[in-house]
Order: C-alpha cells, then sequence, then structure tokens
C-alpha cells in the first residue's frame, strides 16, 4: 500500500494536504477491500466523498495552475474531467459491493499514481523552472518504485542506461524503458545531473562515446 511521502510534495502546502486526502481515500478503499464491503451503503458513502473532494481540489489545483500561467493546464483539466466522469460511471453501475469496491481501489490507486504522482509533480517542477516539463521529477529509484506498486519489475527485463559519469550504468525496467521511449521523458543522474540515456549502441571505445555524448547532451 503506497502511503504519502515528502518526496510527492508539490511544494504548495494547501495542495499537499488536499493530496494526502486523496491517500487517505485511496487507504480507506483498500481496507474495504481487504475487511469487506457489509453494504452498498458505505462503498456509496465512500464514493460521494471522493467525488466531492476531488471536485474541490480540482478547483483549487487548476486555480493555482492558472495563477502560475502553468503551459498544461488545459491538458490537465481535461484530465481532471475524465477522473470525475470515471467516478460517476462507477457509481451509477454500483452492484456488487465487493466487486465494485475492487474497482473503486484499482482505479483510485491508478488514478493517484499517474496523476497525483506524475502529472502534478510537474506542475511544482514548472513553478521552480528546475527541470525541463519532459522530465520525470523523481530519481530512478523513486520512480521503480512507484512503478513496483503495479508491475512486477523485477522480474522485467533491464536496459542499460549511462549518464555522463565514467563507467557508470543504470538498469532500467522494461516498463520504464518503454514509457520513456515512447513519451520522450527523462531522468537524471543525481550525481553528474544529465539525462539518462539508453545504451543503444556499444561503448567499446572513445570514438563511441564521444558520439553518444554528441547526440544526447550538446
Amino acid at each position: 500500500m503506497l502511503e504519502w511521502s515528502n518526496e510527492f510534495s508539490v511544494k504548495n502546502a494547501y495542495l499537499d494536504n488536499q493530496h494526502k486526502q486523496l491517500f487517505q481515500y485511496v487507504a480507506d478503499a483498500y481496507n474495504l477491500t481487504k475487511n469487506g464491503v457489509k453494504n452498498k451503503e458505505s462503498l456509496l458513502l465512500l464514493i460521494n466523498k471522493i467525488l466531492e473532494y476531488s471536485k474541490e481540489h480540482f478547483r483549487d489545483e487548476e486555480s493555482y495552475m492558472q495563477r502560475i500561467n502553468y503551459p498544461l493546464l488545459k491538458k490537465h483539466k481535461e484530465s481532471h474531467q475524465k477522473m470525475i466522469a470515471t467516478i460517476h460511471k462507477i457509481r451509477a453501475n454500483l452492484g456488487d459491493s465487493q466487486k465494485d469496491s475492487i474497482e473503486v481501489y484499482s482505479f483510485l490507486k491508478n488514478w493517484l499514481l499517474k496523476h497525483i504522482l506524475q502529472e502534478d509533480k510537474k506542475i511544482e517542477a514548472y513553478r521552480s523552472r528546475l527541470i525541463d516539463i519532459n522530465e520525470i521529477p523523481y530519481t530512478l529509484e523513486q520512480q521503480t518504485q512507484i512503478l513496483a506498486q503495479t508491475y512486477n519489475v523485477q522480474q522485467e527485463q533491464q536496459h542499460i542506461y549511462i549518464c555522463l559519469c565514467p563507467l557508470k550504468e543504470f538498469e532500467v525496467c522494461d516498463t520504464l524503458h518503454k514509457s520513456m521511449q515512447i513519451n520522450q521523458t527523462l531522468l537524471r543522474c543525481k550525481t553528474c545531473k544529465q539525462p539518462l540515456v539508453f545504451k543503444d549502441i556499444k561503448l567499446d571505445d572513445e570514438k563511441h562515446f564521444d558520439a553518444l555524448a554528441k547526440k544526447y547532451f550538446h
């Protein structure tokens, strides 16, 4: 069960507190799946709480993004609208309480991982102007830990990435590798602060290394 950590902070105390509450709602949904849903009303009550709180949070978050002229505001608002629509759909189709509680937990967990831990962190990154908008706002270790909540990353194929540190290599799980290649996102080395890049050619001599460095870092 993923718990709130300061690593997930967007450096806005008000929004952070709202995110903490959303983490708690995910925990509540998880407890329903483990302890069993006694009746439909208890699940409906939780869904209604999540729905109303999410609407309030999204309004506050969108207002904040507007104040800082966040360039991805439109896309972000669309993801909020989709989330609200999905919750409405789940609520309208409530049937078997135990089965539905699992669906609610699964949806909330996946949404939390993707939206709050990925998209919302970009807001803080943009505000501080510390990173490129396509940069994943976590270290390789942190991002792998987040993905491990959903995928069996330890059993996946590992891909070798490098930075500009001499003889340093990083193992990147297949799920993260594919996501980075498709979405053109990047991670940075904690030491040299340069992007990690996929080792798609053999670095068997200095000429090859210089070619790779020129391709990705210049």
